[in-house]
């Protein structure tokens, strides 16, 4: 396979019913963010390397300069090395789940 169709080949989409009560999946879409799509390369062994995340952010995602908001930046970082942390430990035979214990950042202007 090559190009687009590769990618869709290998693109991942949260199932919403799962996460009913997700922060980003659940409770802000549709209200300025629309649908996150996952992409996930992996080496020669099948072990996760590289995750692209791609999220579709409108106007309702927006903080008070118009830009996007920095708590939801934040969120989506959060979520993004989530899913690279996540699938890494997964695809190496490791259960359970990573979870985030700090994570600054700074107003960008």
């Amino acid at each position: 396979l090559h190009g687009a169709q590769a990618l869709r080949n290998r693109a991942f989409r949260r199932q919403l019913q799962k996460f009913p009560h997700h922060f980003l999946h659940a409770t802000l879409r549709g209200r300025g963010l629309g649908e996150a799509v996952y992409y996930f390369d992996t080496d020669k062994n099948g072990v996760v390397q590289t995750v692209f995340t791609a999220w579709t952010v409108g106007p309702g995602f927006a903080g008070l300069s118009g830009g996007c908001h920095g708590g939801g930046i934040a969120a989506l970082l959060d979520d993004a090395f989530g899913a690279l942390t996540n699938t890494h430990l997964r695809s190496i035979g490791r259960s359970g789940e990573a979870v985030t214990a700090f994570l600054k950042v700074n107003k960008m202007v």
